[in-house]
């Protein structure tokens, strides 16, 4: 069962979804330049030396963000994160767009999936139970053929039964009673 792949302006879904979290905790209403000086500034601290990494005036989930985003980009991607971040927010549109005939293929997919394993399930279990159909028809058929073989010779034996006297224990022959 293979996947379907996502891919969005070369981004994957979990990039995606990382940028669009991003936007969301940016203000989707918030004005453009705004957003850019949030995400330059942020970006900067990431980017810049060691002694510019504080985070006064952050979001601390903004900064949680943006690593995640690091961890999940290549480092030419995250070089020029503030660029792709913005051209991301500006096709925001369109990848919810894409999420959801994606989504909707994912559906499909699974429902096509889950049709055929039942099938398959079904299939099985009709192959299992006409097994064990046959093998309770062999068993009737053998149990019939021993049943019918014990009462011939039930039959066999009924007219040659030999009888002893209760009295005596001399051998009597059928149909006649001891005088003892």
């Amino acid at each position: 069962m293979t996947d379907i792949e996502f891919k969005f302006r070369n981004l994957t879904l979990n990039q995606c979804l990382i940028l669009a979290e991003l936007d969301h905790l940016l203000g989707v209403n918030e004005a453009i330049h705004v957003k850019v000086e949030q995400i330059n500034l942020i970006h900067s601290r990431f980017t810049g030396p060691r002694r510019d990494k504080q985070w006064d005036g952050i979001k601390f989930r903004a900064v949680q963000i943006f690593s995640e985003l690091k961890n999940e980009v290549s480092i030419e991607q995250w070089l020029h994160a503030p660029e792709l971040i913005m051209d991301f927010i500006a096709h925001i549109d369109d990848f919810e767009r894409a999420k959801v005939q994606h989504d909707e293929a994912v559906r499909i997919k699974l429902e096509r999936d889950i049709s055929a394993f039942k099938k398959r399930e079904a299939e099985n279990r009709a192959i299992q139970y006409a097994t064990e159909l046959k093998v309770a028809i062999k068993t009737v058929n053998l149990l019939s053929a021993q049943l019918a073989e014990e009462t011939a010779e039930q039959k066999k034996n009924q007219n040659t039964e030999k009888m002893y006297c209760p009295g005596c224990g001399q051998l009597i022959p059928p149909y006649f009673e001891c005088y003892c």
